[in-house]
């Protein structure tokens, strides 16, 4: 993938991550702005890759982009591993 980093592990812990946020949301005081159908795909995504860390918050991101058919442009490598070709385009800085 163009020199980048394997970030992402299958050892993490996303489910027990997801389970917190999960219980979060169900707090009468929680509010979740309408985003979409996104919430499911995130979940499925994070437990399916074993994601944690920063590979959280990029996949929110992209489940976002995908629930809104929107494009993403990012110089961002993990997004090839969260989104179809199609719906990215990954920017490669000059050297």
């Amino acid at each position: 993938m163009n020199g980048c980093r394997d970030r992402l592990n299958a050892d993490g812990h996303a489910p027990y991550r997801l389970l917190f946020v999960d219980a979060l949301l169900q707090s009468p005081n929680c509010d979740l702005p309408t985003l979409g159908t996104e919430w499911p795909a995130f979940a499925q995504l994070c437990s399916a890759r074993g994601l944690r860390g920063n590979a959280v918050q990029d996949a929110g991101i992209a489940m976002a982009a995908r629930g809104h058919t929107a494009y993403r442009v990012t110089n961002d490598c993990d997004f090839a591993r969260l989104l179809d070709r199609h719906e990215y385009t990954l920017l490669m800085p000059r050297h």
